[in-house]
């Protein structure tokens, strides 16, 4: 899934995340790349079993904190 910019609201990002959690049951694979990522859209990309951001690319909000203490 391509996981840029993600303009909806919580409560839509997280249907979107409980959906994306019930197709990872059937045992597939989720992987999640973007160049640039807001907040919002991480919550929906760390349920991929991958997450990829371009090197040239960045992390919006507190993601980059926790890049940066891991």
């Amino acid at each position: 899934m391509e996981a840029g910019e993600n303009s909806n609201g919580f409560a839509a990002s997280d249907e979107i995340r409980e959906a994306l959690k019930d197709f990872k049951t059937s045992g597939k694979f989720i992987i999640a790349y973007t160049d640039a990522m807001s907040q919002r859209a991480y919550s929906i990309a760390n349920i991929a079993n991958k997450v990829y951001v371009s090197p040239k690319g960045f992390l919006n909000g507190w993601a980059t904190v926790l890049i940066i203490l891991l």
